[in-house]
């Protein structure tokens, strides 16, 4: 989904790695993508600063820079510590691929005050739980708002949901052996997608600087320090990497610490960064999706983030191998046979899981 990184990248990229954290799948897959993508920001060719307008009375320059908020666009509660980068930045730009013109205009009815998130919820209808609390979060704090992910008929935008729905989808007629090799592939196609994604990210943030230098919003017009907040799902680190290869003032903010990435967003970065992406690794992938399928709220959602991988990684291949070949053998029951058969083996592994509403009180 990218160059060849340079020593410096696979460096930063270790970093990142290393911070590492789970999500829900096709509930937030959406949000979440590899951020390893990235071109030469439009014209601006490296530079931290842009000159005044040739009449402005003074010769001072105007600096941009950039703060990135990375999360896992998850809970409302994420968005609690975006509302302090919302606090001290000039310009909002939120992570919304598909975007049409009606959602900037409501983005930019709350951040003005003049409409609540509860008209909009009226409105519009409901909102994912993160984007409430991101709406919450900007309400009346009067910043500009601009967009830079893919548009409403932007072509990428197919190619993405495709992606997506294959991610979330299980074939229990391979084997388990076809079923690895098929994750590989299409998360591989996940991370190509992403790339994408992030290349045009950057084209339109080269655009959107370029056009801050010409001084087009009234209520910035006499600042010299301009800063732009982008809320991004925590796969999107490349985003930052990226912006400081550039040498752009760029810092970074994730919900919390420390950060751990989700087994799909490891491989796809893996893929990315052309790293080896181990049998073991896919199978607790794979893993980690049929929890998400059987039932996201049951565990992804009852449970602390922080928690999750740590649940997984106690799993090995054989068990993993163990609880598909199952699902396969009760065509009309997997995921209730998932739930009861995982739960099962958690609780031998001194690890008790929340009860799912979909079968009964105990499973």
């Amino acid at each position: 989904m990218e160059e060849m990184e340079s020593k410096k990248s696979e460096a930063d990229t270790a970093v990142d790695t290393a911070i590492e954290t789970s999500i829900a799948r096709r509930t937030f897959l959406k949000w979440a993508s590899v951020g390893l993508g990235g071109i030469l920001l439009g014209n601006i060719t490296g530079r931290k600063v842009f000159p005044l307008p040739a009449e402005a009375e003074t010769r001072k320059r105007l600096r941009i820079s950039f703060d990135i908020f990375f999360s896992e666009h998850g809970k409302q509660q994420e968005a609690q510590e975006l509302e302090k980068s919302i606090k001290t930045a000039d310009i909002f730009v939120p992570e919304n691929y598909g975007w049409t013109e009606k959602e900037k205009k409501y983005f930019e009815a709350v951040s003005q005050g003049t409409m609540t998130v509860a008209e909009v919820v009226a409105k519009y209808g409901p909102r994912k739980e993160f984007s409430l609390g991101q709406l919450n979060a900007l309400y009346n704090k009067r910043k500009t708002i601009e967009m830079i992910d893919l548009p409403d008929g932007n072509p990428l935008v197919q190619e993405l949901e495709k992606s997506l729905d294959a991610v979330a989808t299980i074939n229990f007629g391979d084997d388990f052996n076809q079923a690895l090799e098929k994750r590989k592939k299409v998360l591989l196609q996940y991370a190509t997608i992403q790339k994408k994604r992030e290349e045009y990210w950057m084209q339109e943030l080269g655009k959107l600087s370029e056009s801050i230098s010409k001084r087009p919003y009234p209520a910035l017009k006499n600042k010299i320090d301009i800063k732009i907040l982008l809320a991004l799902g925590a796969m999107h680190t490349g985003i930052f990497q990226k912006l400081r290869e550039q040498r752009q003032e760029a810092a970074r903010t994730f919900h919390r610490t420390p950060y751990r990435f989700s087994y799909i967003n490891e491989v796809a970065r893996r893929h990315l960064f052309h790293k080896e992406v181990s049998d073991d690794l896919i199978a607790k992938e794979l893993l980690e999706t049929l929890a998400s399928n059987a039932d996201s709220s049951w565990f992804f959602h009852s449970t602390e983030a922080s928690f999750q991988r740590d649940i997984l990684a106690r799993f090995n291949t054989e068990e993993i191998k163990d609880l598909y070949n199952q699902m396969r053998s009760n065509q009309y029951m997997q995921y209730a046979v998932f739930r009861k058969r995982f739960r099962e083996l958690a609780k031998k592994k001194g690890i008790e899981l929340p009860p799912s509403h979909l079968d009964g009180e105990n499973d």
